[in-house]
């Protein structure tokens, strides 16, 4: 098929270097700020595929897109709603009166009991 169609091949080297790209951003977000930061950014990739299969349709092409419908409520709604929930279970958003959170000396205590447990994968 690839040997056929160029619109193929370019499709293709696309989609290797958006993975490409993808993974190196990643690496790069988690040896400057952390891996919280790289999972906190992790529901935005899909919200932006959504958005460019929305624009490829209405803009490029209708064939190669996604049209908006009624199921695009149920799409946003998931999203929100996925979002949401990550973002609650990583803390970044507390509902206080709904959930009790522990407090910053019993983090540190956990904290510190595992880095007691984690072995020494290198030394300096």
């Amino acid at each position: 098929m690839l040997g056929n169609s160029a619109a193929l091949i370019c499709i293709t080297i696309a989609y290797v270097f958006s993975i490409l790209a993808f993974n190196v951003t990643g690496m790069m977000i988690t040896d400057y700020v952390n891996a919280m930061v790289r999972n906190v950014m992790e529901p935005m990739r899909m919200i932006t595929i959504w958005i460019c299969s929305v624009f490829l349709y209405y803009v490029v092409d209708p064939d190669i897109g996604e049209k908006v419908g009624w199921f695009t409520f149920i799409e946003v709604f998931g999203f929100i709603f996925l979002t949401g929930g990550f973002l609650l279970y990583t803390r970044v958003i507390k509902i206080p009166k709904l959930f009790k959170y522990p407090s910053n000396e019993e983090i540190s205590i956990e904290e510190k009991k595992e880095e007691e447990k984690e072995p020494l994968l290198y030394s300096n």
